[in-house]
């Protein structure tokens, strides 16, 4: 099969930001909430006096939310840097091809998935995340199609994609 579209990704500092606070952090914002809330719960508590060991219990919790607020921003710049070190000081890009499978030719290897396992797309602000059910996702630059527009090819997802959810 030839393929239908083919789309050059050069991945910024950008793309990490918006995959971490758009993608990974919704997934994890209830823990976050969560060490918060139970942190000021603990602060009250032992304010009013209900237990001594509450108010470290409560700095602990208070932390841990706070920290679980920056980590987005923390894994994706230490994820950009870790790409630049891999790369030489310099990005590569990498080619997303639209045909009988969708084929992820990256610097480092060739990931191939099935239309079957696409169960979402996430638009960020200049690309989109095709992900699979175990969270694997390929970044597609939405100006890196040459002979398509990125809509074309969003549409050509939603025919192949038995098993997305938009």
């Amino acid at each position: 099969m030839q393929p239908q579209f083919i789309c050059t990704t050069l991945e910024t500092q950008r793309d990490f930001l918006d995959v971490n606070y758009k993608i990974t952090f919704p997934k994890s914002a209830m823990w976050v909430f969560c060490e918060l809330a139970g942190g000021v719960a603990c602060i009250v508590g032992a304010a009013q006096g209900v237990g001594d060991y509450l108010l470290p219990c409560g700095i602990f919790l208070l932390l841990m939310g706070i920290w679980g607020l920056g980590w987005p921003y923390a894994r994706a710049i230490l994820g950009y840097r870790r790409a630049l070190k891999t790369y030489g000081g310099a990005m590569r890009p990498s080619t997303v091809t639209f045909g009988e499978k969708i084929v992820n030719d990256t610097p480092n290897g060739i990931m191939t998935m099935p239309y079957e396992a696409v169960k979402n797309i996430h638009f960020l602000k200049n690309s989109f995340v095709i992900e699979d059910a175990n969270g694997v996702g390929i970044i597609v630059s939405k100006n890196g199609f040459t002979d398509a527009s990125y809509m074309d090819c969003v549409n050509f997802l939603c025919e192949q994609c038995s098993n997305l959810e938009l």
